[in-house]
Parts: C-alpha cells; sequence; structure tokens
C-alpha cells in the first residue's frame, strides 16, 4: 500500500469529524433570528395572556416596542434643536434690523452734514423758496430755522 500526497486518518480524527459537523450544523441553524408572532389576549376572568397563536377572536397581535429607541428622548431632543434653530433666526433678524437702522442712520447723517454745508456756503440773500406765486428769496429767519433744524438732525443722527 501506498500513501503517496495523503496522510493516513487516524482513530481519533474519524471520531472527530461527526461531532464537528453537527456542531457547524447547529451553529448554521441557531444563528438565525427567530422570527416568532406573539399575540397578546385577555380571558374571561381579566387575565393577560400572551402566546404564539391567536387564543380567542379577540386575540390581537403584540407588536413590542423597538429596541434602544426612546421616545420622549428623541422627541426632547427634536424641541431643543428646533428651539437653539429659531432663538438663531430670531437673533440674526434682530441683528439685521439693527444693521439696516444704524445703516439708516448714517444715511441720515451724512444727509444733514451735507444740508449744513450748503447752507453755510449760500447765504440767505442767495437762496430762493418755491411758492404759488414763484420763487421767492429766503428771509434770515428762514435760513436761521433751517440751520436750527439741520443742527438738530445731526445731533440726533450722527449721535
Amino acid at each position: 500500500m501506498s500513501f503517496k500526497g495523503r496522510q493516513p486518518v487516524t482513530r481519533s480524527a474519524r471520531y472527530f469529524r461527526a461531532p464537528m459537523a453537527m456542531l457547524v450544523l447547529a451553529a448554521a441553524l441557531l444563528g438565525r433570528p427567530v422570527c416568532a408572532e406573539v399575540y397578546r389576549w385577555v380571558d374571561e376572568q381579566g387575565n393577560v395572556h400572551f402566546s404564539d397563536s391567536a387564543a380567542a377572536p379577540a386575540g390581537k397581535k403584540y407588536e413590542p416596542p423597538a429596541a434602544n429607541v426612546i421616545r420622549s428622548d428623541i422627541e426632547s431632543s427634536a424641541a431643543y434643536f428646533r428651539e437653539q434653530r429659531e432663538a438663531r433666526e430670531a437673533q440674526q433678524a434682530q441683528k439685521a434690523a439693527a444693521e439696516q437702522a444704524a445703516a439708516q442712520r448714517q444715511a441720515a447723517c451724512e444727509q444733514a452734514r451735507q444740508r449744513k454745508t450748503f447752507l453755510e456756503q449760500h447765504p440767505a440773500h442767495r437762496l430762493r423758496l418755491p411758492t404759488d406765486d414763484g420763487p421767492v428769496q429766503m428771509t434770515p429767519d428762514q435760513w436761521d430755522k433751517r440751520m436750527n433744524d439741520t443742527r438738530a438732525v445731526i445731533e440726533q443722527a450722527c449721535g
């Protein structure tokens, strides 16, 4: 007898094959998830029962809650993030409104300063006011009133 390329099978190896094959088969069968339906029903005495078949006509399929999901935590987290987003949006809107108001004040300040410069360069006898009867020369009192109004606007708008 020649054993070219083959090794002899020992007695202990032969007895080891069958249990190993059964172990692999059992692991394959038991490793699959078990999907059984569970029914919840109440008997005549009011006792609650759980079984794999609907024992009574009123038996309803029991749906266990999802594992590792706590709905109240999810809802509270969502509410927290919603509040944070709303607060951030309100703050951005308030900042934009403040920037717009500052820009309007700056424009009013610049316009009032230009008006003051114009009034300083043009005395009352050189200015004319439009009326229904035609242009009329500005009086020194009118010029003083316009200059005081312009200074008040500068004081208010320019700070």
